[in-house]
């Protein structure tokens, strides 16, 4: 009869204690879980919807509201070349420029291209490719020389503007404008 009342208890002896009951926890850790979700969900869209937006992003939203505004066109392709996104400025730029009512803002315009075409390294590289050509043309053509060097500087090689430098400097070793570059080496 013994035996069978510790069968009874599972294999548990008189000496063992009862384990706690789990059932509080089960019915209130569901309740605990949702209200935490609930608070990260809410504090989450808060954080969304109050979050300064960047100037790229309101930008973005005057060209939604506005396709053409050229204005806007023209502020995100200075974001665009201020962020070296150069394909995105140059094909933004190409819209505005195909755009009849771009005519006040030409001179805003043409400093963009320039800043575009300044700063792209593909187009540097062209540049450098075509001054490289000019130069075997025109061999003592100093400031072809010193262009050449602010080229290759753009590209990081400057064991190569180093030696266009020389060559300028060789042809006019007392010009100014040679000090200035020489600050670079």
């Amino acid at each position: 009869m013994i035996k069978e009342k510790i069968k009874k208890r599972k294999g548990k002896t008189p000496l063992q204690k009862k384990k706690p009951s789990r059932k509080k926890f089960k019915k209130v850790a569901p309740g605990v879980f949702l209200v935490f979700i609930s608070f990260f969900l809410t504090g989450w869209i808060f954080y969304l919807f109050f979050l300064p937006k960047s100037h790229f992003s309101t930008t973005k939203e005057k060209l939604l509201r506005i396709p053409d505004n050229i204005e806007a066109q023209i502020e995100l392709a200075a974001i665009y070349l201020e962020n070296n996104q150069f394909s995105q400025a140059e094909r933004l730029l190409y819209k505005i420029q195909e755009n009849k009512d771009a005519e006040k803002q030409k001179l805003e315009l043409k400093k963009l291209w320039e800043e575009k075409i300044d700063n792209d390294p593909r187009e540097v590289l062209l540049q450098t490719e075509k001054w490289q050509k000019l130069l075997e043309q025109y061999p003592d053509y100093r400031d072809g020389w010193l262009k050449l060097t602010l080229l290759y500087l753009k590209l990081n090689e400057k064991e190569k503007a180093e030696s266009a430098f020389n060559i300028a400097r060789s042809m006019a070793p007392n010009f100014e404008v040679l000090k200035k570059i020489e600050e670079f080496f």
